[in-house]
């Protein structure tokens, strides 16, 4: 009771605009600006992490988007070119991450038909590939390569 006592006077001392905390058997006492001001950053921060999150990956994507397309422009008929190829040509250091979004672009951009998959000198259905595989023009069964 002493303790609802003191924490009902420090209420009445910030008047309405405070809010009580408890954490543990602490309770604390916070002016409601200090709590809204806090709660903003709190949101802000979460709402501008997830967005400078998907415009990251967004341009990450297009960069391994353009690496492709710029690869294949430069290659001719009959070259291939490995996927690992197009992730160093993004990132030098950091290329073993970017493998995965290698995959998705060329994969993409092969439904659409502006490049091949190749897997063992021969195209294949971009939805149903597994094993290892190597980017190109469309439409040309390619010699072996090694």
């Amino acid at each position: 009771e002493r303790r609802d006592r003191a924490l009902k006077s420090c209420l009445k001392i910030h008047g309405a605009q405070a809010s009580l905390l408890r954490h543990s058997d602490t309770f604390f006492v916070f002016p409601e600006t200090v709590l809204d001001t806090a709660y903003a950053k709190v949101q802000s921060a979460s709402m501008t992490t997830s967005h400078d999150k998907d415009q990251a990956e967004d341009q990450t994507g297009n960069q391994v988007r353009e690496a492709i397309l710029k690869m294949v422009a430069a290659s001719e008929v009959g070259d291939t070119f490995e996927p690992a190829d197009v992730a160093r040509q993004v990132s030098k250091n950091s290329w073993e991450r970017l493998l995965g979004d290698v995959r998705a672009e060329a994969v993409r951009l092969a439904v659409v038909g502006e490049i091949s998959i190749y897997r063992k000198g021969k195209p294949v259905d971009p939805r149903d590939f597994k094993g290892v595989w190597r980017i190109g023009l469309p439409g040309k069964v390619v010699a072996k390569k090694g």
